[in-house]
């Protein structure tokens, strides 16, 4: 689940196409099948979150994902037109079945807003910078399905929400990923300028064959430094051979904190 700007999407979460240096692996297989009627669902999509690893079911509903390395995934299981089912679970040289139970979506009454063409492109513009960031990488990134996106407004109209039936396919020609992200909610408030939104991503390389040099020492930079680059090496205990210092901090306490706790005793 992600609750950030997109921009940590597509630049820090580039580390799962890195060299992985777990080796013990195992495999995730099972059905997606329609919870009411039992019936498979071909063509459903199911990947880990956040990762390059994904298929599509086939007539049978039958799905398999190989060699997944050992750790903790959230494998997600989606279809046009029922809810979306996530999974979580520790994969550790063994392999996992999963039965995938679809429901199928209620009618949804969300209030949309109709918005003139220039009125859109303005809150596509807002939608933008929130979700992909300002940032010289997210400059290099482009939404190749705008036209899915809907909004809407609250009451009082000082809160924007966006909302896509369809994932996002989002182009990143700064480390040479489309990016296919399922946005399960967006809100922007005018009033404070903050930003709050989810959903679940799956990565494929923007080419066939060989990754160029280019993207690879992109992917190395953004990856270099990160919040996942930490803790990969507070993992292994390799942080000071990473180039991490880890500190104490030490709180001190103030004359105030002492006198109210003297006359507590």
């Amino acid at each position: 689940m992600i609750q950030t700007r997109l921009r940590y999407i597509v630049i820090l979460l580039s580390i799962f196409f890195l060299p992985i240096l777990l080796v013990a692996q195992g495999s995730i297989s099972g059905r997606v099948i329609n919870d009411e009627t039992g019936k498979p669902l071909g063509g459903a999509s199911v990947y880990i979150n956040s990762s390059t690893i994904g298929t599509t079911t086939n007539e049978d509903g039958e799905f398999k994902l190989p060699s997944v390395s050992n750790g903790f995934y959230e494998i997600v299981a989606s279809y046009v037109g029922y809810d979306r089912l996530v999974y979580q679970a520790a994969i550790q040289s063994k392999d996992l079945q999963i039965t995938f139970r679809l429901q199928q979506k209620a009618n949804e009454l969300r209030q949309v807003v109709v918005l003139s063409k220039d009125g859109r492109e303005k809150w596509l513009r807002v939608f933008r910078e929130n979700f992909l960031g300002i940032t010289g990488a997210a400059t290099n990134c482009r939404i190749l399905n705008e036209d899915e996106i809907m909004f809407g407004e609250n009451t009082g109209g000082n809160q924007m929400s966006a909302f896509s039936a369809v994932p996002l396919e989002i182009v990143n020609n700064e480390l040479g990923y489309r990016v296919y992200f399922e946005l399960a909610d967006f809100y922007y408030s005018r009033a404070s300028g903050s930003t709050f939104f989810y959903g679940y991503s799956r990565f494929e390389e923007l080419r066939e064959g060989k990754v160029s040099a280019k993207f690879v020492r992109n992917r190395q930079r953004y990856y270099l430094g990160s919040t996942i680059h930490f803790f990969h090496a507070l993992i292994e205990s390799k942080t000071a051979d990473e180039g991490f210092l880890l500190l104490n901090i030490l709180t001190q306490k103030t004359y105030d904190s002492i006198v109210r706790a003297s006359s507590r005793t």
